[in-house]
């Protein structure tokens, strides 16, 4: 698999990355490394999760295959993925 050039992140994805930082997250933005690397990983109050920003009013057909399979791979080992939209969708995500 080769690196992709120029990826361009979803529209929301700089607020919501500001936004946890503005909480006191730890973000690493890491939607340019390709499959099977998601948006970017949050450390935020002792866990770790991976994060996948998608646009407001998201359905599965706005996920690529690989997306998908990383979000499979990642859960199916206990790992917390969120799929959001906004920041709200976080701050509730990791409550759970």
């Amino acid at each position: 698999m080769t690196r992709p050039k120029h990826t361009k992140p979803d529209i929301n994805q700089k607020r919501i990355v500001a936004q946890l930082r503005d909480l006191g997250a730890v973000v690493w933005d890491t939607h340019d490394l390709a499959t099977p690397v998601l948006d970017a990983l949050v450390f935020w109050r002792g866990q770790i999760g991976v994060l996948e920003v998608k646009k407001d009013g998201w359905t599965i057909k706005d996920f690529t295959p690989g997306e998908l399979d990383s979000i499979a791979d990642l859960e199916a080992v206990g790992v917390k993925t969120i799929v959001a939209s906004c920041i709200e969708d976080i701050v509730e995500a990791w409550e759970q």
